[in-house]
């Protein structure tokens, strides 16, 4: 595309920035309601680019586009939804961040003892704590524990069978040999 006058490009560029991602796709969404405004020919972007964080927000919305016949119809929702992929409810946002009565307690609590943390601060650690220790892994993120199926049990069996040839194949030529597997040893 030539850039004149009256042709312009319009690029929509997201930063880095981990949390930050969240941030945009917020952003994102009035920004794509304003453009959808001003648009005439449904081209709300010519170019989207970013790094880290922005750059996975970036494939999200160009990836949506690509497979919505090249609208960008949706694209906000889309982002949003892959961000809310990502949040992971633990029991201390149930019962810390919703149950007015144990937040009531704890606030009581902390009255008594300055020490304990105030109740979104507790939250926060507890949340933090089952994203970082949890055995199971984080839904939508990462998961600890393999899931075993039959790709693993084939994959196993074959490898076994490899090794079990292996071995019958040697038991084999030591007794050709006229030797044990006993006698073998002792000779090392």
């Amino acid at each position: 595309m030539s850039i004149g006058k009256g042709n312009h490009q319009k690029a929509l560029v997201f930063q880095g920035g981990g949390a930050l991602g969240a941030y945009e796709a917020g952003t994102y969404q009035q920004i794509y309601k304003k453009a959808g405004q001003e648009s005439t020919d449904g081209r709300l972007f010519d170019i989207i680019a970013g790094t880290s964080i922005g750059a996975i927000n970036s494939t999200v919305l160009v990836g949506h586009y690509l497979r919505n016949k090249n609208s960008w119809v949706g694209s906000a929702e889309k982002l949003l939804e892959f961000w809310e992929g990502f949040m992971c409810p633990t029991f201390a946002d149930g019962l810390l961040g919703e149950n007015p009565f144990i937040r009531s307690s704890w606030n009581y609590l902390r009255t008594i003892n300055h020490g304990i943390a105030d109740v979104e601060s507790a939250r926060r650690f507890w949340s933090i704590f089952k994203f970082a220790f949890s055995l199971r892994g984080v839904p939508n993120m990462y998961e600890s524990i393999p899931q075993w199926g039959t790709k693993f049990l084939i994959k196993w069996a074959t490898e076994w069978a490899s090794v079990a040839s292996l071995i019958l194949a040697a038991s084999a030529a030591l007794a050709s040999e006229g030797l044990s597997s006993i006698a073998w040893r002792d000779r090392l």
